[in-house]
């Protein structure tokens, strides 16, 4: 009988622990600026957008808008860990600008956790992290991209190339959307 009794409370307790350890978060750190706007940075706090459950839709619905004075993008994170990092950092504030043709960029506080995120070829509307200069952007160009074990995807887009040009050299909050 008391061996039932221990199998129950095991049965019952063990995932109760295991729940409780899922749910812990890391904290970001810093504030995001780029070179030109670090006095103007605010700083960053904690935020856990995507929830923590195994469904990658419900995940997927995180939204991050991206929005200088009256123009704003809106991006579609993906579920994995770097997207996850990144979403911890925010609220931010970056500056993007235009990069070889190819990509809107901006340098990020700090480098984001990649451990047991995939690379991948970029393709147009992707929302990137590449890892050897720590930076994000967004993949604009129709041609895909060519450094897939250094590239991330972090999220997808949909916005044309004015729209995009939009916000360059200019201050950018990056916050996660209701």
């Amino acid at each position: 009988m008391r061996s039932k009794l221990r199998l129950l409370v095991f049965a019952v307790v063990l995932p109760l622990v295991l729940s409780a350890c899922s749910t812990a978060s890391s904290v970001g750190s810093g504030a995001a600026t780029s070179p030109s706007s670090a006095a103007s940075a605010p700083p960053s706090r904690a935020f856990s957008a995507i929830p923590d459950s195994d469904d990658s839709d419900e995940a997927a619905e995180t939204v991050v808008g991206f929005t200088a004075g009256d123009t704003s993008l809106d991006v579609t994170m993906k579920d994995n860990p770097a997207a996850r990092d990144f979403l911890s950092m925010l609220p931010l504030t970056l500056e993007f600008k235009d990069f070889a043709g190819n990509e809107k960029i901006s340098y990020l506080p700090r480098e984001l956790d990649h451990d047991d995120t995939e690379g991948s070829i970029l393709n147009q509307g992707d929302f990137l992290h590449y890892i050897p200069w720590g930076n994000v952007g967004f993949w604009y160009t129709t041609d895909s991209s060519t450094h897939a074990e250094d590239s991330l995807v972090l999220g997808s887009f949909d916005a044309t190339l004015d729209e995009l040009e939009q916000p360059e050299g200019r201050d950018v909050t990056v916050k996660a959307l209701p």
